[in-house]
């Protein structure tokens, strides 16, 4: 590292343009949200970089002509110190493969990785195998027909509950994963709490926190920000990857449904990796069509404006009994607020 400097990049600055550039340079985009980025530098040249988003090291990249010299080390651990000091003691590392030896020699275990574009790595006091097993302790049975699905809800609408009511109806017993990442409009205790009450009269059916392994910012970063022009393809097998290496088994799985997507093309593109990659882990993959108001399907983004427009009638008409009484109680005001002055999240 002789003539290498370390220091922190201000992206908003002139850095943002060189850090994206050097990144690009190195078959890279720069992806949003990255909120603490380190540059090393030899004289006024970029040769290395490394930023944080949440509890996730990303946007890797090094020079050929300073690999092998204790860069990329001294840059993670740095990062690393920068998330302790944050309070996140479980992080990822989301990476490219020829990194994979120098993260597993700084105590990384590998997650799961996609042919040779990308690995996610991590460290800390928990695991991917303590995830695994808590799911495996709430397994109901080991045969027969068991479904799973996936959903957001922000908020819960008559859509999700239809998929979920189709599902449930084709499967001896159906799994629910709720994301956790807390990057909507409600709060990931709010949609769960909303799932469970919109869903109360189907009995076989368990209701599952997403946790870091289902759509997280560490398994598919780019569904959170919706841009097509995003890593999606990679993003989208990495979290298949994780989900039928690690889920399908734990719990018997044998079908996954998804509700077929119109509109957003980084859900499209997840349905599709979706198809494409669960079969090979023994897992059929369902696609049910969404259910429809006015000649549109219902979607969360449809409620979200009805609210946003104060027009009740509308938000009424998508979305269950609970949910709505949910969106006229004061417990929802203040998200109701955010909403009406457009800083709800996706």
């Amino acid at each position: 590292m002789e003539g290498v400097t370390i220091r922190r990049a201000s992206l908003a600055g002139p850095d943002g343009r060189r850090v994206e550039q050097f990144l690009h340079a190195n078959g890279l985009r720069m992806e949003r949200g990255l909120e603490y980025t380190l540059v090393a530098e030899a004289g006024a040249r970029i040769v290395a970089t490394g930023s944080i988003a949440g509890p996730v090291l990303k946007c890797f990249a090094t020079d050929e002509d300073v690999r092998g010299q204790g860069v990329m080390a001294t840059l993670t651990t740095l990062l690393l110190e920068e998330e302790y000091r944050r309070g996140n003691w479980h992080t990822f590392v989301y990476t490219r493969p020829h990194n994979l030896n120098t993260f597993l020699s700084l105590g990384f275990q590998e997650v799961a990785r996609v042919d040779r574009s990308v690995v996610l790595l991590e460290s800390g006091p928990e695991s991917v195998r303590d995830f695994v097993a808590t799911l495996a302790a709430r397994r109901t049975m080991a045969g027969g027909a068991v479904a799973a699905v996936v959903v957001n809800c922000n908020p819960f609408t008559l859509g999700h509950q239809r998929l979920l009511e189709t599902a449930a109806g084709a499967s001896d017993w159906l799994h629910v994963f709720v994301v956790r990442e807390d990057l909507s409009a409600f709060p990931y205790d709010v949609r769960r709490t909303l799932v469970r009450r919109g869903t109360a009269h189907i009995p076989n059916m368990t209701v599952h926190d997403g946790g870091q392994y289902v759509i997280s910012q560490a398994t598919f970063p780019s569904y959170f920000t919706r841009d097509p022009a995003e890593q999606v393809e990679d993003h989208a097998a990495l979290d298949a990857t994780i989900f039928g290496r690690y889920i399908v088994p734990a719990l018997c799985i044998t079908h996954r449904y998804v509700g077929h997507e119109p509109h957003c093309p980084v859900t499209s593109v997840y349905n599709a990796i979706i198809r494409r990659e669960l079969p090979g882990y023994g897992v059929s993959v369902l696609e049910i069509p969404r259910l429809e108001l006015n000649g549109e399907p219902i979607s969360a983004s449809r409620v979200r404006e009805a609210v946003r427009l104060g027009d009740w009638a509308a938000a009424e008409s998508m979305v269950p009994p609970t949910t709505y009484d949910y969106l006229r109680s004061a417990e929802a005001e203040p998200i109701i607020e955010r909403i009406r002055e457009g800083r709800s999240c996706q």
